[in-house]
């Protein structure tokens, strides 16, 4: 009898050690801080649990070929285990979704969100010429901002986040430089 509440106790023991340590990563109870969430934890806080964690990617109202190609290829890349990627809209289209976590693809002259968020109208923001950039913006909800300097530069930075497994993404704001055309020749800095 007493060897039976010792194992019993044991077992217990075992199983509350291996919720709180690795068992939450596999259920998905895994908790972050807003706060101190960074990219190094993309595609969270966008995905939650292997399913869109309130997700629309915004393109602008007009967009060119690039920045629907660019939002599609991140659409593919979170797809993972569902049927169908998350919902691409427009600007005009994010009044009812406001609260929802956004991936907004453009600049702040073309997409009003970026420009809204980041309380800019600076189109390249500080950029170099062919540099891209990642910003992660936390609030009530999560932003990521896929931009560049121009449309090549915004090209890297798609590639980068579509290809996330690939990359040391670290840090809340990156700028990427490099050969679109050619995965390993992008590389990434801290800004």
């Amino acid at each position: 009898m007493k060897n039976k509440s010792v194992l019993i106790a044991l077992f217990m023991f075992l199983a509350v050690l291996f919720l709180t340590t690795i068992g939450n990563s596999i259920v998905g109870y895994s908790i972050f801080d807003p706060s101190t969430t960074t990219l190094k934890e993309y595609p969270y806080p966008f995905i939650k649990n292997n399913g869109y964690n309130n997700l629309y990617i915004v393109i602008p109202e007009k967009s060119t070929l690039t920045e629907k190609q660019v939002s599609q290829n991140i659409a593919k890349s979170l797809q993972s285990t569902k049927p169908l990627p998350p919902k691409i809209i427009k600007p005009s289209e994010v009044q009812r979704f406001r609260n929802n976590n956004l991936i907004l693809i453009g600049d702040a002259c073309t997409n009003s969100l970026i420009a809204e968020i980041l309380k800019t109208n600076k189109c390249t923001f500080n950029l170099r010429r062919s540099q891209g950039l990642i910003k992660l913006v936390q609030g009530k909800s999560s932003t990521l901002i896929i931009s560049g300097y121009d449309l090549k530069s915004l090209e890297k930075s798609g590639r980068v986040i579509s290809n996330y497994n690939s990359f040391p993404l670290r840090g809340t704001e990156l700028s990427v430089e490099g050969n679109s055309q050619n995965l390993l020749s992008l590389t990434l800095k801290q800004r």
